[in-house]
């Protein structure tokens, strides 16, 4: 139970909260799925602006060199450096908070090193992964078989995933391809539903597609 209203809180701390294994954590937030920021202060850096090319892309601009002080997002392959390095490691690569800009922490700067407990999650971010897990335990509790029958490709389990996916296409989060956001979308099912039956990337490209096609083309 979180004992204090706070506009960040660990990512240590919130894993106790939801009562997850932290390696279910880590497979989240090394894959963008659950958002971490960390604190930086006065650290050097090169800024970079995603410009949006002519067949759609996204690629990085670099712009100037400026000073960080606030919240930035750690980029998922930095974090996979902290969880698995022997020691703590240093991390080059963050996101402003919109994610439009990346910054390369610049090579005058001394090496800036980021531990497991430097790892925070914002409140907002917080509401939203919690949303997204009672809306799976709502399916499971309404179920009237075992879990896992109920799970195995069941039009409510569809359902719920192509809402998610909606929703990442409103935010402009899709994949370039399909088979990408339907292997994305495998992984999300899995990992809410805590189940290995959820529906396979190809039964749920075969459910978007025509979703993707018209996403995609605006």
């Amino acid at each position: 139970m979180l004992q204090t209203e706070k506009d960040h809180y660990s990512l240590i701390e919130l894993a106790e909260h939801w009562k997850l294994p932290f390696k279910d954590i880590e497979y989240q937030t090394e894959r963008d799925r659950l958002e971490v920021q960390t604190w930086l202060g006065d650290v050097l850096a090169i800024r970079s602006v995603l410009m949006k090319m002519a067949d759609g892309d996204e690629f990085p601009v670099q712009q100037d060199i400026i000073s960080l002080k606030g919240y930035f997002i750690v980029a998922g392959d930095e974090l996979r450096k902290i969880y698995r390095a022997p020691e703590i490691p240093e991390i080059r690569r963050f996101y402003s908070l919109d994610r439009r800009e990346i910054y390369t922490i610049h090579y005058d700067q001394e090496p800036y090193k980021i531990c497991l407990t430097s790892l925070e999650v914002s409140r907002a971010e917080q509401g939203r992964f919690e949303a997204d897990l009672n809306t799976i335990a709502r399916i499971v509790r309404k179920s009237k078989t075992n879990v896992a029958s109920a799970l195995t490709g069941r039009p409510s389990v569809m359902k719920l995933i192509i809402q998610h996916f909606k929703d990442r296409a409103t935010q402009g989060r899709l994949k370039k391809t399909i088979t990408a956001e339907s292997k994305y979308l495998e992984g999300w099912a899995q990992t809410k539903l805590g189940l290995s039956h959820a529906p396979i990337a190809k039964t749920i490209a075969n459910n978007i597609r025509p979703l993707f096609t018209q996403y995609r083309a605006s």
